[in-house]
């Protein structure tokens, strides 16, 4: 799988602006724009990592989430919000998110968090 990263985000421009720094720190990102296609794609293709916003039109970022959890348990999902209330954050890491990301975030630390997802991943592979 390498660096292959699925980001779901229902801002084209935020979504843009993702691949672009992600492609240009080493990574492959493949993006979906609500969390319908990001589950679409789930379910043909298999992803180390996911990034994707929390506040979506139609399925948000939570139930999407929940979705992939029953689908692909083994996949590391970082969720990101330009929020940080403590029960949003709470309530994401308690579905099984590896970690949450308040926009805006500095890229260095952005890529760090996402490596750090793809090492939890593949520690998760190896037991």
């Amino acid at each position: 799988m390498g660096r292959r990263i699925l980001v779901v985000d229902d801002d084209y421009l935020v979504l843009a602006s993702l691949e672009t720094m992600l492609r240009s720190n080493g990574f492959d990102p493949v993006t979906a724009e609500s969390g319908v296609k990001a589950l679409d794609i789930l379910r043909k293709e298999s992803f180390a990592v996911v990034l994707m916003d929390v506040i979506m039109r139609g399925l948000d970022g939570i139930d999407t989430l929940r979705e992939i959890r029953n689908l692909s348990p083994e996949t590391a999902v970082i969720l990101i919000s330009g929020y940080s209330e403590p029960e949003r954050v709470l309530e994401a890491l308690g579905n099984g998110a590896v970690d949450y990301i308040v926009k805006p975030c500095d890229e260095d630390e952005m890529v760090s968090r996402i490596e750090q997802a793809f090492r939890y991943r593949h520690s998760q592979s190896e037991e």
